[in-house]
């Protein structure tokens, strides 16, 4: 879903007239707004502190454990670019260029059906000047990009983590 707003804000950038400021504003703020991923991983720490992951004695569990670690911190590390880019390409020139309170009670009043935020007008004039830099238009880029290689980071650790579990199952039986 992140990268079809992606999409669609890329879409303005490459001559799509404005036809509505709320739908531009709608496809931009859910980029815009972005959520850590955060890992549970305190049995893993546990094994790994306590000296217990020794314990374990089928070496495919083992190894599978600490290449599940292994890939969240490929996947933190592609987290931190993204947000590193996010500031620098995306939230400084929407901050230099848009009133964050108008898009924020826009987009609130679209998100909850008209229940909260405001339907404030938004700004064309600044809007248009916005799809004019470059450096914003790439943040939109990035975006896509980035993010589709956290997602693929994502799948491969759902991957190992079905095959680990199938791992464990069968030990379990065994």
């Amino acid at each position: 879903i992140f990268n079809r707003f992606a999409f669609k804000v890329l879409e303005y950038f490459e001559g799509k007239p404005i036809e509505d400021l709320n739908d531009l504003n709608y496809h931009a703020t859910n980029v815009y707004i972005w959520y850590r991923f955060t890992l549970h991983d305190n049995t893993y720490k546990e094994l790994i502190n306590s000296g217990n992951i020794g314990i374990i004695s089928n070496d495919s569990i083992k190894n599978g454990l600490l290449n599940l670690q292994a890939l969240y911190n490929k996947l933190k590390n592609e987290e931190d670019h993204f947000r590193y880019d996010m500031e620098e390409l995306m939230y400084t020139p929407a901050y230099e260029m848009l009133k964050m309170n108008d898009l924020i009670k826009n987009f609130t009043y679209q998100v909850s059906n008209g229940q909260d935020g405001e339907n404030i007008s938004l700004s064309r004039t600044n809007y248009e000047n916005l799809l004019k830099n470059l450096k914003h238009e790439n943040g939109f880029v990035m975006a896509i990009y980035e993010h589709t290689k956290m997602n693929a980071h994502f799948n491969e650790m759902n991957e190992l983590c079905s095959s680990l579990i199938k791992l464990i199952n069968e030990e379990l039986e065994f």
